[in-house]
C-alpha cells in the first residue's frame, strides 16, 4: 500500500493572518563557479527576482565556488546557521542522506533531464521519507534539478573497453563507480571543483560530467577528448535548501516569494544547461576538444549495467544504509518520473512558458506557505 504523502496531504489552505515582513539577508552557498548553469540561473539570476518578489525584503548573498562552505559541508552550514539558502548535493554526505543516495543511484538509469528534474522536485514533497531526511537537518526542502546526459572528458581518446581499462575516472555516485569498476577502470571519488586539477596534474585521466564542462569549468584546458556516452542524468539532493529556521521567521508573503521564484530558477537552469552542452559539442574544434562516439563495447557495456541498477539501488539502501524498506521509496519515485515523462510528452521544450506553468501547476501552486516547512 502506497504510504507516501500526497501534497495536499502537506500542504493546507492558509487560515493565518498576513504577517507584517521585515527585511532580512541571507548567505547562499554553492561549490559550483558562479557562471556554472548549476549556479547561474538557480542563484546569480533568481536572487535579484527573490528580492524583488519579496518587495524588497529578502537580500541574498552568493557564495559561489565553495567559497564560504565547501560542497561537503552546505548541509551543517545549515543547521548551524552559516548559511540560509545552499545547494546541498547528496553525494558529498551519503551517510547523513542515506534516502537520497539510494535514489541517487537511479540517476544512472534516467534518460529525460527535464522529467528527472522536476520528478525529484516532487518526489521530496511527497515521499514521506524524503520529507524526513530533511527535518532530521531542520531543512526546507524547495527544489531539485537535474544535469544533463552524463558523459566522459577525457585527456585522451577513451571509446573502448581495452581503451577505459585501468584508467582513473572521476564519478559523481555510487552507480557510476559501480560501472567504471565493471569495465575495469578505477574511480576516484572527488568534488567537481577538483576535476580541473585532478587532470591537469594526472591524478584523474576522466572524468564522468556532462560534455559543457568543458567550457563552464574550462576542462578544455586539461582535456583532449569527449566521449558522448550516455551514463544518464544526475538528480539528487536539494537545489533549494532553506535552514527551518530562517524559513519560520519570514512572514507568509516572504515564503511566497520563495514560492513563487524557484520555479523559474529550476526550468531556467533546465534550458541554459541543455542548451550549454549542445553549444560546447558544437564548437568543440574551436576548444581544442575531439569529440568521439562510444564504441560498441563501450556502450554495450553502459546497457548491461542499466538494467542491475535498480536492485543494486535497493540493496545499497538495505546493506550501506541500513534503510527499512528502501524499494519503497524507490518504487514511488519511479511512478513519480513515469508520471513526469507523461506530462512531458508532446510539450516544447523550447518553450519556457509551457515548462514553468506545468511546473507551477503540479507542484509549487499546491505549497501553503503558511504551514509547508513549519
Amino acid at each position: 500500500m502506497r504510504t507516501s504523502l500526497s501534497l495536499a496531504s502537506i500542504i493546507v489552505t492558509a487560515m493565518a493572518a498576513p504577517a507584517l515582513a521585515q527585511s532580512v539577508d541571507m548567505n547562499v552557498s554553492t561549490f559550483v563557479p558562479e557562471n556554472h548553469p548549476l549556479a547561474r540561473y538557480s542563484f546569480t539570476e533568481w536572487l535579484p527576482r527573490l528580492k524583488e518578489a519579496s518587495g524588497g525584503t529578502i537580500e541574498g548573498k552568493l557564495f559561489s565556488s565553495g567559497s564560504l562552505l565547501a560542497a561537503a559541508a552546505n548541509l551543517s552550514g545549515l543547521r548551524d546557521g552559516v548559511v540560509q539558502v545552499a545547494f546541498v548535493a547528496g553525494t558529498y554526505t551519503p551517510a547523513d542522506l542515506p534516502e537520497d543516495n539510494t535514489l541517487a543511484q537511479l540517476s544512472f538509469n534516467l534518460s529525460d533531464a527535464y522529467a528527472a528534474a522536476f520528478a525529484l522536485t516532487e518526489a521530496n514533497f511527497v515521499i514521506h521519507e524524503l520529507q524526513a531526511q530533511w527535518a532530521r537537518f531542520d531543512v526546507v526542502y524547495m527544489g531539485g534539478y537535474s544535469t544533463p546526459t552524463y558523459n566522459m572528458i577525457c585527456k585522451e581518446e577513451v571509446t573502448t573497453l581495452d581503451a577505459i581499462k585501468g584508467k582513473r575516472v572521476r564519478a559523481p555516485g555510487a552507480a557510476y563507480s559501480d560501472w567504471i569498476e565493471s569495465v575495469g577502470a578505477v574511480p576516484v571519488n572527488v568534488p567537481t571543483s577538483e576535476m580541473y586539477s585532478g587532470l591537469d596534474k594526472g591524478i584523474l585521466d576522466c572524468t564522468v560530467v556532462p560534455a559543457d564542462e568543458v567550457v563552464s569549468r574550462s576542462l578544455n584546458e586539461v582535456a583532449s577528448a569527449v566521449t558522448m556516452v550516455d551514463l544518464g542524468v544526475y538528480a539528487s539532493g536539494a537545489k533549494y535548501a532553506i535552514s527551518k529556521d530562517f524559513w519560520s521567521g519570514l512572514s507568509n508573503e516572504q515564503r511566497q516569494a520563495f514560492i513563487d521564484t524557484i520555479p523559474q530558477g529550476i526550468v531556467d537552469e533546465l534550458q541554459f544547461y541543455v542548451g550549454q552542452v549542445q553549444s560546447a559539442v558544437t564548437s568543440a574544434d574551436e576548444l581544442g576538444i575531439t569529440v568521439f562516439e562510444p564504441g560498441a563495447d563501450l556502450a554495450g557495456s553502459v546497457e548491461a549495467h542499466k538494467k542491475a541498477v535498480r536492485g543494486q539501488a535497493i540493496e545499497v539502501g538495505k546493506s550501506q544504509f541500513n534503510l527499512a524498506d528502501p524499494e519503497k521509496i524507490v518504487s514511488e519515485f519511479e511512478a513519480i518520473y513515469a508520471k513526469w515523462v507523461g506530462l512531458l510528452e508532446g510539450v516544447d521544450r523550447s518553450d519556457d512558458t509551457a515548462l514553468l506553468d506545468l511546473l507551477k501547476t503540479e507542484i509549487y501552486s499546491k505549497i501553503d506557505p503558511a504551514s509547508y516547512g513549519l
